[in-house]
């Protein structure tokens, strides 16, 4: 039995690139065992449990390891140990902040590790380099998969193991069913009306910035703008965009629908399964969207659509293609004072768009 150690960040959408390669490799190695190492804490681990419990899981353990946090470090490295994993993965890419805690954690471990060349500075601690295209000419799900080609498992095998198959149908009707909506199959359309803060370590210290997010006052306009066409609008989002929507609640129309900071993650994916379609900035819940196959529009600014567009056929993007962009990974992004390309998508180009589609 093999037995594989991955690493990953632990972001929704970073969690959807990387969920496709653990399918592929237990398709692969039926018996295998698989276990999942982020860097986090309790709250972040509760995260990744809610997507996973309406998932097609095929990860038999989490482990989180916290820079500031040796004592837990070391437990957490003692199990790993007892556990005797074969192989570690950092499925990893170009444009994250870079750090060898990892990857010393998996040779600590006793793993092979295998990592995409550039992502650990001066590749430490990696036993196999693999090349991979810069990032702004791959897509993040196909550059998960580069390093399975050290298995043999062929790059286009992604795509037939991604749509409707991360999720499991019957947990999404049962949660669905539970919200108690009202709302039929299809019926309304979904904006995600927030996005993370990018991050980046400088210096051993991480600077964030708020510059992937598309103005609140655009997202209440488009809201009563697709209600004026006869649009059932849907509004999501996290507990972080609540003061967003608040301030300017007033000014939405009472027939939208405001979920925004009520839903818990599990519950917002059952939601996206029965839109009509899903509109977003570059947020985890709009990948989500793509692994279910749902026509989706995302929004995109210092990130290129081949990078980070919503994966397959079904998924488009509005982007400006600014002189300064693409910025993601680079670290100006998070000293951008003004992210012009995101405030010049206009709503009326949004809203174009989305019409010609639906």
């Amino acid at each position: 039995m093999k037995k594989f150690l991955l690493n990953a960040s632990s972001g929704i959408g970073d969690i959807m690139f990387f969920l496709p390669a653990v399918l592929a490799l237990k398709e692969t190695y039926p018996d295998s065992q698989i276990g999942f190492l982020f860097r986090g804490d309790e709250t972040t681990k509760e995260t990744v449990s809610s997507i996973l419990s309406i998932a097609h899981n095929k990860i038999d353990d989490l482990q989180y390891y916290n820079n500031s946090n040796f004592i837990h470090n070391f437990k957490v490295l003692l199990q790993l140990k007892l556990q005797k994993y074969e192989y570690g993965m950092i499925l990893k890419y170009d444009g994250q902040s870079k750090s060898v805690w990892a990857a010393l954690i998996l040779k600590l471990v006793g793993c092979k590790t295998i990592a995409l060349d550039g992502y650990v500075k001066e590749n430490q601690y990696i036993d196999n380099i693999v090349p991979v295209a810069k990032r702004e000419n791959i897509h993040n799900v196909d550059r998960c998969f580069e390093c399975l080609k050290y298995f043999g498992i062929n790059s286009e095998y992604n795509e037939n193991i991604y749509y409707r198959r991360i999720f499991n149908k019957e947990k999404i009707e049962k949660t669905y069913t539970q919200l108690n909506l009202g709302l039929s199959n299809e019926e309304f359309i979904v904006l995600c009306v927030g996005a993370n803060k990018v991050s980046f370590k400088i210096n051993g210290k991480y600077k964030s910035n708020d510059v992937k997010n598309w103005p609140i006052e655009n997202w209440i306009v488009l809201a009563n703008s697709l209600n004026k066409e006869n649009i059932r609008v849907v509004l999501v989002g996290g507990k972080n965009d609540i003061k967003k929507i608040i301030d300017c609640k007033e000014r939405l129309d009472n027939s939208i629908l405001n979920l925004v900071g009520r839903m818990n993650i599990a519950e917002s994916i059952s939601i996206l399964e029965y839109a009509k379609m899903v509109v977003g900035c570059d947020t985890g819940l709009m990948h989500c969207a793509a692994s279910l196959n749902k026509r989706t529009l995302m929004l995109l600014g210092g990130i290129t659509p081949i990078q980070a567009q919503g994966y397959g056929k079904n998924s488009e993007s509005i982007y400006l293609h600014k002189q300064c962009s693409p910025c993601s990974g680079t670290g100006k992004d998070v000293f951008c004072n003004d992210p012009v390309c995101m405030k010049e998508i206009s709503v009326e180009n949004v809203l174009e768009r989305i019409l010609n589609i639906c």
